[in-house]
């Protein structure tokens, strides 16, 4: 083949190539609300949910590595980072903004990884959209059955920053919070640390001092998680609070095609503490999946 015809056959593939890597930022305006968004890569999608108090820059170190074999969307739940904050007058739900978001951005069938409250939202959605559902990743996932009771240690923690939220202002909770257990393997990581503290510096604080109209997901018993078929990986932070290691047995238990991983010297945000590793699990747990569609 000349030269010439060549590169007039490979330019395209190329062009191609880097295009369907590129990363669309965007807002998409749905249910009454705007929803900020991120997607790169291709392939099939993984949604990331994030965390209470965090925002889209939880996962800056998986986005692009994920991107390198899928299709990965970020975003930020209303109400958190770049998104609008609820209306008081305006009820919601966030399972129905994320179908209204991937409706939005005409996407299917997705992998949902929700991480801590995202966790809750990610269990929500694989029980009422199977269909949607290809896998279900559960990095210290919250969830909303009815055994499921907070330790006095988790409780007095959440308890207390609303309550100081209310009473005396969103600086004074946001320190109550970031002091908290969970996030205290966190703080003592440096680079973990870093990043941790900006979004809670940059969080409004809006949920500890408005009247919230989201709308709860009616708890469960647990023997409602065996309605999720499709395969699970549950992932916990080693050093997190035992209420974290109870949650992560009972979905272990009550998931039939579940994989329960303790990822060593983490506690709550797992993700940023300990990326290399929380990638890699992920990633080998994806590819077994490709492999058994």
């Amino acid at each position: 083949m000349k030269t010439v015809e060549f590169l007039l056959f490979i330019l395209p593939l190329v062009f191609l190539a880097c295009n369907s890597k590129k990363k669309e930022i965007g807002f998409a305006e749905v249910n009454g609300t705007k929803l900020y968004y991120e997607i790169a890569g291709s392939g099939n999608l993984i949604v990331l949910i994030h965390g209470w108090s965090f925002d889209t820059r939880c996962w800056d170190d998986q986005f692009a590595t994920f991107a390198r074999d899928y299709r990965v969307l970020r975003y930020d739940l209303r109400g958190f980072g770049k998104s609008a904050l609820p209306d008081t007058g305006q009820s919601y739900s966030h399972t129905d903004d994320l179908i209204a978001l991937l409706d939005f951005l005409g996407l299917e069938r997705v992998h949902v990884l929700g991480h801590s409250f995202g966790g809750r939202i990610a269990i929500d959605f694989a029980l009422n959209y199977p269909d949607r559902t290809i896998a279900l990743l559960l990095p210290d996932a919250a969830m909303d059955v009815t055994s499921l009771e907070l330790s006095e240690e988790l409780a007095d923690w959440i308890g207390n920053t609303w309550q100081t939220g209310r009473e005396s202002g969103i600086e004074q909770a946001k320190e109550i919070w970031i002091k908290g257990s969970p996030l205290a393997p966190a703080m003592q990581n440096p680079n973990a640390a870093k990043k941790v503290k900006q979004m809670i510096d940059d969080y409004s604080g809006w949920h500890w001092k408005s009247n919230d109209p989201y709308i709860g997901i009616e708890p469960y018993p647990p023997e409602q998680l065996s309605k999720i078929k499709v395969p699970t990986l549950i992932i916990v932070g080693e050093l997190n609070p035992q209420d974290y290691h109870v949650a992560a047995d009972l979905q272990k238990k009550y998931i039939p095609h579940s994989t329960k991983v303790v990822l060593p010297g983490a506690g709550h945000a797992l993700n940023i503490e300990r990326p290399e590793q929380f990638n890699e699990t992920v990633l080998n747990f994806l590819s077994d999946v490709s492999k058994q569609e």
